[in-house]
């Protein structure tokens, strides 16, 4: 199959172009895993090649490196030749048409295309996965706790609070070019929650990683949660870096999990937390396109990537 073998860019347009089927090429594995339960849903998985860019050789520095990067060199080169009509593409927005300064607005209120590239509404696709309803579906398939349905319940009442910390975090590792710096230093006993609220310890990251740029990620994120206050849910929503907000989601369950157990055992709630937060991110993923998929609606625009749907079909 083709989406197994390896062509350099030249070689993967010009095969696009014999095709004789709908061609969709997407940054990564994962995204081709989420896109191919939603066209399987609609019906429309046998009408749609799905090819990865991952599996694409790059032709210079930057492509070798970058998925994304090959993309947009395979889009602009259609755009310059003969249109190919069954070729379509699907690319994180990351932080396309955000605003940011003294505040943070979004500029793209729905999803655009540029021909026959489409970007996600959010920063990226996991960012479809960040409704309640889809994350307390995951979280209760994926927990084995007796205590889960009250966990569950403290993190439907702290989730908007949650968004909005990981909005800041995601900013605060933007502008130290560190994007995935705030997953690896964040621990699930990092958060704090009290009734409804939510916050996170940075001085108990500064304490156990002992290093310059916990301070810098304390002080940036701080300055982030201060300008967010008055941005928009939506907003907030879509600007957090998926990946990052997977895994940030995961840890702040697992706090509420250690939140509701009531015992004196300290071992017992650590170990409850610990074993939730031993989940591997592709397993978290996958239960979150499950239940992204049961509880899509086609009607809500903004939920899924339609206009790729409307390209393909």
């Amino acid at each position: 199959m083709m989406n197994q073998l390896q062509f350099d860019i030249g070689q993967y347009i010009a095969k696009s172009r014999m095709s004789e089927k709908k061609r969709l090429l997407v940054e990564g594995k994962e995204d081709k895993d989420h896109i191919s339960n939603l066209l399987q849903k609609l019906g429309l998985n046998k009408n749609v090649i799905i090819d990865v860019a991952e599996n694409i050789r790059g032709s210079c520095n930057v492509t070798k490196r970058n998925n994304r990067a090959k993309i947009d060199k395979i889009h602009e080169a259609c755009k310059k030749e003969n249109k190919i009509e069954n070729l379509f593409f699907l690319i994180d927005r990351e932080f396309l048409k955000f605003q940011i300064d003294s505040d943070v607005k979004d500029l793209m209120k729905s999803h655009e295309t540029d021909e026959n590239l489409s970007w996600t509404i959010g920063h990226s696709f996991e960012n479809y996965f960040l409704k309640e309803k889809i994350l307390t579906d995951a979280f209760r398939f994926l927990s084995g706790s007796s205590h889960k349905n009250d966990a569950l319940i403290l993190f439907s009442g702290i989730r908007k609070k949650a968004i909005r910390l990981i909005a800041s975090i995601t900013l605060a590792a933007k502008e130290m070019e560190k994007c995935s710096y705030p997953a690896g230093v964040i621990a699930w006993s990092d958060f704090e929650i009290a009734a409804d609220t939510l916050s996170l310890n940075f001085q108990s990251i500064i304490e156990r990683e002992q290093s310059v740029p916990a301070n810098e990620f304390s002080l940036i994120a701080t300055k982030y949660i201060g300008i967010l206050i008055g941005a928009d849910e939506d907003t907030c929503e879509r600007i957090c870096r998926g990946h990052t907000a997977l895994i940030i989601m995961q840890r702040v369950f697992a706090a509420c999990l250690y939140s509701v157990i009531s015992t004196t055992d300290t071992d017992l709630t650590r170990r409850e937390a610990h074993n939730f937060n031993q989940h591997k991110e592709l397993v978290v993923s996958g239960a979150l396109s499950e239940a992204w998929v049961r509880f899509i609606s086609l009607s809500s625009e903004n939920d899924y990537p339609s206009n790729v749907v409307r390209l393909i079909q």
